[in-house]
């Protein structure tokens, strides 16, 4: 079963919710999505792709933002969406692919 409307913009609702306030360990921009604030119920394709910015709270990293694309799949949310970082990130453990 796709995605629907409603639970992308429920989704993306949640990822805006991260921020300074509260407890999450970082802020969470919206870059693009299917939606526009007004017409947010009116969606009707291509909701199965959002892509954003993270600016971590950890010490370390509080100097970046972090851009990765989320896509999800037919089968969302039994299967969990697929994540990429687009901004290179150098770590020993992490490979190109």
């Amino acid at each position: 079963m796709p995605i629907t409307p409603r639970q992308a913009w429920i989704e993306l609702s949640r990822l805006k919710l991260l921020g300074p306030n509260g407890n999450s360990p970082g802020i969470f921009i919206v870059d693009e999505s299917p939606f526009h604030e007004e017409e947010a119920a009116a969606a009707n394709s291509g909701y199965d792709f959002i892509a954003g910015r993270i600016l971590p709270s950890a010490d370390i990293y509080k100097e970046g933002a972090y851009r990765l694309e989320m896509k999800f799949s037919d089968q969302y949310p039994m299967t969990p969406p697929q994540v990429r970082f687009t901004t290179p990130i150098y770590h020993v453990n992490v490979d190109k692919d």
